[in-house]
């Protein structure tokens, strides 16, 4: 609902939303599919290790948001502000078997997860100065993860995709973050297994600016990510071959991992990079309808790099890393993947 011309704002702006989708499962976690199998030169079938439920349904996912846009001093600056609420209930789970079912893998539904969030966004005109201008915008989001429920009869586990408690891996629990991290933490010289960290971070931030002064125009892109936790087994590899740079500090990170007594190797992967820059031309019209003949209205020339540089604490190549994709459950575990590139383009954008 909109209230042009409220008090100081030029617009105000209430708005709410209610969503509810579902997820079909796969049609061979519904019905057990078979395979080709070759037996003492015969060809013949068997029934593949999943489990399959025919009476498998949907997850279900509900979100609830509400925001408020304004703008202020003639529209030159604007606010956006959400929350957000999502419910995920009817999960389609895996759950291995013992081999003497004849079956690896069952898929069922059950369990609930709930997410909230807050996101915020601030831009506007800083400065305008006869052909110069510039525009600035700065984004906020983080979000917040919880179990609600198991199935009857599911205890506390540990998804796939994980190189064990000893680094620090994930671990599905009724009332935690379902992102949590837990290890072994020393105390009075006990190995207690705790939750140490999360592969989710505190909240994300984002800024970017763009300078134009006449026909040029400069962009640029800071990404900020304070906290989540990596695994850095990279680390590890380096330490238990000792060929780590830091030999005294390696010897002493192997020497607490094989007491069982410390998850050395959980790292903070908070990090500032210069995610993005841009530098184009456009060129004069009176240029543009000689070359083209006035087939064309417009060319512009471009030229960008992408992460071109990193601020981070984190020991490995990169923060930003997991062998496992950007999954919330189980993401950040670096074992020697390929960081994110650095890339460079140069390109013609031409308006007919």
């Amino acid at each position: 609902y909109r209230f042009p011309k409220l008090g100081p704002f030029d617009e105000f702006k209430l708005r709410a939303a209610y969503c509810e989708t579902g997820n079909e499962p796969l049609y061979n976690q519904k019905y057990t599919s078979l395979l080709g199998v070759t037996n003492s030169g015969q060809n013949g079938v068997t029934i593949n290790g999943t489990l399959a439920d025919p009476t498998l349904h949907p997850e279900r996912e509900k979100e609830i948001e509400g925001g408020v846009d304004f703008g202020l001093f003639s529209s030159r600056v604007a606010v956006s502000l959400t929350g957000y609420q999502k419910n995920n209930s009817d999960l389609i789970l895996q759950q291995s078997l013992a081999p003497s079912t004849g079956f690896t893998t069952r898929i069922f539904n059950g369990g609930e997860i709930r997410n909230r969030g807050f996101e915020a966004s601030l831009s506007g005109d800083v400065l305008r100065s006869g052909s110069f201008t510039w525009n600035s915008h700065l984004t906020y989001s983080m979000n917040r993860g919880r179990v609600m429920s198991l199935p009857d009869g599911v205890p506390a586990f540990r998804p796939p995709n994980s190189f064990g408690f000893a680094y620090g891996g994930g671990y599905i629990e009724v009332g935690k973050s379902p992102s949590q991290a837990r290890g072994i933490v020393d105390s009075a010289g006990v190995g207690v297994l705790r939750q140490i960290g999360d592969f989710q971070p505190k909240f994300n931030m984002g800024w970017s600016n763009e300078f134009s002064v006449g026909r040029f125009k400069l962009y640029g892109l800071f990404d900020w990510r304070n906290g989540g936790s990596v695994v850095d087994i990279s680390q590890n590899v380096y330490d238990e071959l000792g060929t780590a740079p830091d030999s005294a500090a390696s010897a002493a990170r192997v020497e607490t991992f094989h007491s069982g007594l410390g998850s050395v190797y959980l790292q903070d992967g908070s990090f500032l990079k210069l995610r993005e820059v841009t530098l184009s031309y456009t060129l004069p019209s009176s240029l543009v309808s000689s070359m083209f003949g006035g087939r064309v209205s417009g060319v512009r020339a471009e030229i960008s790099g992408r992460n071109l540089a990193t601020w981070t604490k984190y020991p490995g190549l990169d923060p930003e890393v997991s062998n496992f994709g950007n999954q919330n459950i189980n993401r950040g575990q670096d074992l020697a993947p390929y960081p994110p590139t650095r890339s460079y383009f140069f390109s013609f954008d031409v308006e007919f």
